[in-house]
Parts: C-alpha cells; sequence; structure tokens
C-alpha cells in the first residue's frame, strides 16, 4: 500500500505563457498545486490582494517589465511564509551564472525537465 504524500503550493511566473503552462503542468505531475503568471504586475497584485503562502517560487529570471530578482524584492513582503525561490533562465544568459555563484538563490536551466524539479524542488518532506 503506497502513503499518500503532502501536496505542496508552488507559484510560478514567466512570461512566456507557454512556459508557463508547461512548469504548472510538471509542477503537478510531481503533485504540486500550482499558482502561474505571465504578467510579474497582475501576480503582485494577486499576492497583495490574498497575502498566500508558497512552499516554492519559480520565477523567470529574464522578464521585460520587471526581472526576476526586482519580481522578489515586491513580492516576498507579500508571502506568508518563507518559501524555496528558484529563477529560471535560458542556458545563454549569464545574469544566471551570476546568480547561480553569488546568491542563495538556484537557477533553472530551459527547459526545465521533471527529474530536474524532482531533484531542486525534491520531495514535500524535504520543506520541513
Amino acid at each position: 500500500m503506497s502513503k499518500k504524500l503532502p501536496s505542496f503550493t508552488t507559484l510560478v511566473l514567466d512570461d512566456d505563457e507557454e512556459i508557463v503552462e508547461e512548469v504548472a503542468e510538471t509542477i503537478a505531475l510531481i503533485g504540486g498545486q500550482v499558482d502561474a503568471f505571465s504578467d510579474p504586475v497582475k501576480c503582485i497584485e494577486y499576492l497583495k490582494a490574498r497575502r498566500r503562502s508558497y512552499d516554492v517560487l519559480i520565477i523567470d529570471l529574464s522578464m521585460p517589465l520587471l526581472n526576476g530578482l526586482d519580481f522578489l524584492k515586491l513580492a516576498l513582503p507579500y508571502i506568508a511564509n518563507s518559501p524555496r525561490q528558484f529563477l529560471m533562465t535560458g542556458l545563454a544568459e549569464l545574469e544566471g551564472k551570476q546568480v547561480e555563484s553569488n546568491s542563495m538563490l538556484t537557477v533553472l536551466h530551459k527547459p526545465i525537465s521533471i527529474s530536474e524539479l524532482r531533484e531542486k524542488v525534491g520531495h514535500p518532506l524535504r520543506f520541513e
């Protein structure tokens, strides 16, 4: 008999709607519940109005309206806990290397696979 694992909540933000859909589907496959956005301004408005808790944030590093680091600075006061934070970046973006080497944030390289999400996000029990 298999034991049902607890779910985890994830916020996904990327200006590319297709990537948002793919990451949200992948998170759902590994047992997560997802709030997904392609507009950082609308996402901030959502967070201000609802003050949610998340286990994981997966944010695009490079977006035209607001980059991922600036988004996190604005969004974190409206998130009710201290979630794990991951930034997504394309392989050619140097900014991703800078974040990876100079920060406590983790970089996820696009395209993101189920196995990479399992490895980086980990089992929901690891969040304790």
